[in-house]
């Protein structure tokens, strides 16, 4: 699952003979605190299929109507793919060499939405040895 611009709860759903799977997206009600989930996406076809995977990390661009992911090229390399997938998008970049730093079976999407608003630091206190 994922967390998107108005904090809308993204979900990939694959269906038991892999030959389609469907990205959900889920919309509070604010009166009730329910939610509601409408099918997003659709994707068909087998070479857009395999990117997406079981308990993999995605991004959504609702706009794009498009599903970005990353993936390894292989399972222990650092080489990494994105791969953007929809309905009539099949796009796979290969980052050729831009090696990650990071020791982990799967690369993660964090989705980070920027603030205006600054935290305030307490400057009053200091550490005692």
């Amino acid at each position: 699952m994922l967390v998107t611009r108005e904090d809308q709860l993204c979900m990939l759903v694959t269906r038991a003979n892999e030959t389609e799977k469907s990205v959900y997206m889920a919309t509070r009600n604010e009166s009730t605190g329910a939610l509601s989930w409408t099918k997003f996406l659709t994707l068909l076809r087998p070479d857009g299929l395999r990117c997406l995977h079981s308990g993999m990390s995605f991004l959504v661009d609702q706009e794009n109507k498009v599903v970005l992911s990353l993936k390894k090229r292989f399972q222990f390399s650092s080489n990494i793919i994105i791969h953007i997938v929809g309905e009539d998008t099949n796009i796979k970049v290969d980052l050729h060499g831009a090696n990650t730093t990071h020791t982990s079976p799967a690369p993660l999407l964090l989705s980070y939405a920027p603030s205006f608003v600054q935290i305030q630091q307490d400057t009053s206190s200091s550490l005692e040895r």
